[in-house]
């Protein structure tokens, strides 16, 4: 199915998701001042627990020096999740719904692609893939299992600051405190093998659930 250039950016900016504005300046950000100060392991365990959200921002990609910007809603809950991409004025809008089994992409003009995973979808649609499996531990300031990783550094709070995995540098530019639990809300994300930058704004995390 060939999708017209427009969707084409549209389904670059979801599937960078969630990857979410200008990626020129990544200096981090100082933090909000209700945060807790725990222990990496402490931290680590909190947000593993963490399966079940509702995050809303926008969010912004630039790939071959062309830059999308869109607001999105990134619903979770254990191994399913749907996220809503729309433009300015709604005039353009994508929504992707997976499984731990396959992807779906409905567009608003009711077209749908389909595909065993949101890396397969992107390399059929755009010729060039992402590792959106880890944006899920990404998007809550953990590092992805069973990834190779680089370096790890961390702020005087013990979040994750910097990270390097799978050829992706992370930058954690400012945290916040939702339900008791501090959490990214503004993360860059850089890949210098593919040149491809992404900046994610969070204006807010809802609905959180943990496991035991």
């Amino acid at each position: 199915m060939q999708l017209k250039p427009n969707i084409k950016n549209f389904i670059a900016i979801i599937l960078t998701l969630m990857l979410l504005s200008s990626c020129s300046t990544m200096a981090p950000q100082r933090f909000a001042t209700n945060l807790h100060n725990l222990s990496w392991s402490e931290r680590q365990k909190q947000l593993r627990t963490l399966n079940t959200w509702n995050v809303s921002g926008s969010l912004s990609t630039t790939y071959n020096n062309k830059t999308n910007i869109a607001a999105f809603e990134w619903n979770n809950n254990q191994d399913n999740y749907s996220i809503n991409i729309h433009s300015a004025m709604n005039l353009v809008s994508v929504k992707i719904i997976g499984d731990s089994k396959k992807v779906v992409l409905l567009q608003s003009s009711g077209k749908r692609a389909e595909a065993a995973s949101a890396e397969e979808l992107m390399l059929h649609q755009l010729g060039w893939s992402l590792p959106i499996k880890n944006l899920n531990y990404w998007i809550r300031g953990l590092p992805a299992p069973r990834s190779a990783q680089t370096t790890l550094q961390f702020d005087s709070y013990q979040h994750l600051q910097k990270m390097t995995q799978q050829n992706w540098q992370i930058t954690y530019a400012s945290y916040g405190v939702f339900s008791g639990i501090d959490l990214p809300t503004k993360i860059y994300l850089t890949s210098p093998q593919s040149q491809l930058q992404a900046k994610i704004v969070i204006k807010q995390w809802q609905g959180l659930l943990t496991f035991r």
